[in-house]
């Protein structure tokens, strides 16, 4: 990144666009302190021996990285710095929208050509703690150390990044090439950094670039018996590339001597193979007549079979024909893989929105080889790879994440840490407004006992999402599972007080019900409704449940009930809840009343309240026939030629949902059937209401507001 501030409009460097970086000036790291040995050969074999050793203890950098971590630690920072004019106003653009992805490149570009090291890392790494996958961006990070003669800021970002996007031939490539220069004295170091490589790389579709580096390498240093092994492994690998490299493979036993490229005991037992086929092929054929025997001629010494240069073109060609066996098994696996790899159009990170036939292929893939991998009984590394390919294309995409957590945990055997590791990348870079990702992480924690972690996951997306209820009470059901019941009563204050009716009142209803279901605290579980009343006292829902409780009190107070079903009807505006309520008076008593006079007034009232209601439908019914019909005609008219939209204005609907009302009968029932064996007559009291239309629909128990 030259480019002069302020900067052109990048290209995004997560894919095959990546400028090369510049020349970097070679910074000469001395791993070696010891003084000059008396031994060269015994130097060689130590050196190589440390080599090794380096290579199995590269360093482990933590990923993600930590946005602030380098620019705290680092000696010249003593506390917080304040930006340059220039620098903040294009860090003002990325706080104010993180997920403005060309921004960050515009302030990459700004840090990488102007700023100085401390405010180019703090770039870096808070551009790359978000965006992890552009390993582009890795690589110029790298070349920036490496600029500034850091070798061991280098090799941290290198491994950093290499932790964070292991899939990336391309960034392993870049890695590469900066070994075999820094480490060429080194080659058993050098190696192993190959080996290390193919490991976390080499079953990628698109790894061949980085086979071909290792063969390349290998055949630099004359290392033909290397070379030969990498080809085994290459041609038993299905990559998109595998013809390529079985021509490349071919071309390679053609011009090397057959003795070169096998280790002694494998050449000498494939001579002895192939000239013991074709002496066989050349030898007389035999006869069982004596006479002819006799007849014959005495043997002629023995003289090879076949000149050197016959010798070696049918060992050639018996080495070409072992594997070629090999590469038909594998190019067979291959086939199965082309017809999804094909679809695949943009392998690479970006933040422009997938196809939604790109989505589709990719969950077929991944389906397929689940499939596939259980048919076989076997090789589930295959099906990681390409979850993790997916992730890099997909990464933006909830499902995609949370189908992979699924797998793992249908896995066979411990997979505690994998799934642990797919969650919290998820929810910590990728997707970190995401809810539903959130909640399942936060439920997995759980089930592994890490309670207060759990809590943590909530909290912490509770704050993207202040006002989603669903999240408080996934809190406050933690406690209650642990036992935390002073924590319950907190959370469910606390959120009584932030959230506004009528979510204020659902909150309330099942604190009601957690009072008095879990603690039996009735006194309060009826306060905390009538505190609600207070903020939203025309909520039917507020109303049925109070008339739950003081149902359920023993003994029952008949006057208080009374007394609750005349403030609803007082309070509440709409017909249909007055109606609904008015009836469960009459009929509540009818059963419970104490004299007949109560239950006449209330019988009267009840039905001047349905003669009201009728006329009123009937009027709103009327109202609504003359505008369909004055619509029809204005319908007509336009026929005609009359410049109308013939538009048309619906009433809203009378009555409740048949699901809402279905919906608290079922509800009512249950409480019917939980209290019947406790109290005795008065568990009669919801069955009695479950055959009419007062109690179908609006059954008065705890249970019909669990729903909200």
């Amino acid at each position: 990144m030259d480019d002069p501030a302020p900067p052109s409009p990048p290209m995004a460097l997560t894919g095959a666009e990546t400028a090369d970086p510049p020349p970097a000036k070679k910074a000469k790291v001395d791993h070696d302190s010891e003084t000059t040995p008396p031994d060269p050969v015994a130097e060689t074999q130590a050196e190589d021996a440390k080599d090794a050793k380096d290579a199995e203890n590269v360093p482990d950098s933590d990923t993600p990285l930590d946005p602030s971590l380098e620019s705290k630690n680092d000696e010249s920072s003593s506390g917080k710095k304040e930006r340059p004019a220039d620098l903040a106003k294009f860090w003002k653009t990325v706080e104010d929208d993180p997920a403005d992805f060309t921004g960050w490149t515009y302030l990459l570009q700004f840090v990488d050509a102007n700023a100085n090291e401390d405010e180019a890392r703090e770039a870096y790494e808070a551009f790359l703690f978000r965006y992890p996958y552009c390993y582009g961006y890795w690589k110029k990070y790298a070349d920036y150390e490496k600029r500034r003669e850091h070798p061991d800021r280098c090799q941290r970002v290198f491994d950093q990044g290499l932790k964070a996007i292991p899939l990336s031939a391309d960034l392993w490539l870049h890695y590469l090439n900066h070994i075999k220069v820094e480490e060429k004295d080194r080659p058993e170091f050098v190696r192993a950094q190959f080996e290390r490589a193919v490991a976390a790389c080499g079953r990628e579709w698109r790894s061949d670039k980085l086979w071909d580096s290792y063969v390349k390498w290998e055949k630099e240093g004359q290392n033909q018996v290397k070379v030969m092994d990498l080809y085994d492994r290459i041609l038993s690998n299905p990559t998109q590339g595998l013809a390529h490299q079985f021509d490349m493979f071919k071309d390679f036993v053609k011009e090397v001597h057959p003795k070169d490229m096998l280790a002694v005991d494998e050449f000498l037992a494939l001579r002895k193979e192939v000239l013991s086929a074709l002496k066989a092929e050349k030898a007389p054929a035999s006869t069982d007549n004596p006479a002819e025997a006799a007849e014959a001629e005495p043997a002629e010494p023995e003289v090879p079979i076949l000149s050197e240069e016959e010798e070696n073109q049918a060992l050639r060609e018996k080495l070409i024909h072992q594997r070629k066996k090999m590469y038909k098994d594998t190019e067979e696996k291959s086939q199965e893989r082309w017809k999804f790899e094909d679809q695949i159009k943009r392998p690479y990170f970006h933040m422009k929105p997938l196809e939604r036939g790109q989505l589709k292929n990719w969950k077929e893939y991944l389906d397929h080889e689940i499939t596939e991998r259980k048919k076989e009984g076997g090789d589930e590394e295959a099906v990681v790879i390409l979850f993790e390919r997916c992730l890099i294309a997909c990464a933006l995409y909830e499902e995609f994440w949370q189908k992979y957590a699924q797998w793992l945990q249908e896995r066979r055997g411990d997979h505690v840490e994998a799934i642990r590791d797919v969650y919290r990348r998820a929810t910590t870079h990728h997707l970190p407004t995401k809810v539903d990702i959130h909640v399942q992480y936060a439920a997995f924690e759980e089930e592994q006992g890490q309670y207060e972690t759990s809590l943590a996951i909530l909290k912490k997306i509770q704050k993207e999402h202040p006002n989603l209820l669903s999240l408080a009470l996934r809190q406050i059901n933690i406690e209650r599972r642990q036992g935390n019941v002073e924590a319950v009563h907190r959370l469910y204050e606390e959120s009584i007080d932030k959230f506004k009716p009528p979510t204020k009142s659902d909150l309330a209803i099942k604190y009601s019900r957690f009072v008095r279901l879990h603690l039996r605290d009735f006194p309060k579980a009826k306060a905390i409704i009538e505190k609600a009343l207070e903020a939203d006292d025309k909520n039917p829902k507020l109303y049925l449940q109070i008339l739950d409780i003081m149902l359920h009190e023993n003994p029952l107070n008949v006057e208080a009930v009374t007394a609750l079903f005349d403030v609803a009807l007082e309070k509440l505006s709409n017909s249909k809840h007055q109606m609904l309520f008015s009836q469960r008076k009459v009929e509540f008593l009818e059963d419970f009343g104490l004299d007949i006079k109560g239950l006449q007034e209330a019988q009267k009232a009840h039905s001047a309240l349905a003669k009201q209601t009728r006329e009123a439908q009937a009027k709103a019914d009327s109202t609504k026939e003359g505008e369909e019909v004055g619509s029809a005609i204005k319908t007509i008219e336009g026929r005609g030629g009359s410049k109308t939209n013939g538009t048309t204005t619906y009433a809203a609907p009378a009555a409740n949902s048949a699901a809402y009302a279905a919906q608290h009968n079922n509800q009512y029932q249950q409480y019917g059937a939980r209290y019947s064996a406790q109290y005795g007559q008065y568990g009669q009291y919801g069955s009695y209401y479950q055959g009419s239309g007062a109690g179908g629909y609006y059954g008065g128990s705890s249970g019909g507001t669990g729903g909200y």
